[in-house]
């Protein structure tokens, strides 16, 4: 059995600890700043076009701030969209088709 203790205090007892942390953005130190580019902690800010506060400056993939999930097939999905977009083959703002998620856990807790 694990103790897992909370910073609030709370303590719970359990057989297994799933810790799933996420990606982080790499957004220090590759000249945002001075680029003018809004960014946070969580990323770069784009709009529904993945254009960044700059014109014709576009991001895509894990470095967005975005809240769907930062997978290799989104990144490509978005790169492939902002190509169509900049070429005028798609006018729309972005559309994500359905995103499957899966845990992969050793010892499997579902079936």
């Amino acid at each position: 059995n694990y103790t897992v203790s909370t910073e609030s205090g709370l303590e719970i007892t359990t057989n297994y600890v799933l810790d799933a942390t996420g990606r982080r953005p790499n957004v220090n130190g590759i000249g945002l700043e001075e680029a003018g580019v809004n960014f946070t902690t969580r990323g770069i800010q784009v709009d529904e076009y993945l254009r960044t506060n700059i014109p014709n400056v576009y991001a895509s993939g894990d470095v967005l701030d975005k809240v769907i999930p930062k997978l290799t097939p989104t990144a490509t999905f978005e790169s492939n969209y902002i190509a169509a977009h900049i070429l005028g083959m798609d006018k729309n703002p972005i559309t994500y088709p359905a995103i499957p998620s899966v845990l992969y856990t050793l010892p499997r807790l579902s079936n």
